[in-house]
């Protein structure tokens, strides 16, 4: 038995994470589920290391109007 070619090219992790934290993220996003959590981040840590890689920083402005370096 062979998996399709979708099943063969994903990575299927097991974590282990503090739930609260998860959970509290999982509110405070709008997210509907914990996977959804981290395949936000995910793309997230994606976008940023592609900018990061070409020379971009990566820069949180606060409301206030402050700024911070992210990575």
């Amino acid at each position: 038995m062979t998996k399709s070619k979708t099943m063969a090219d994903n990575l299927r992790l097991e974590l282990t994470l503090p739930k609260g934290r998860m959970e509290k993220l999982r509110r405070d996003t709008g997210a509907d589920s914990f996977s959804e959590v981290i395949s936000n981040a995910l793309r997230l840590y994606e976008a940023c290391a592609k900018e990061m890689g070409n020379g971009a920083k990566v820069v949180i402005r606060r409301a206030d109007g402050t700024e911070i370096e992210a990575f």
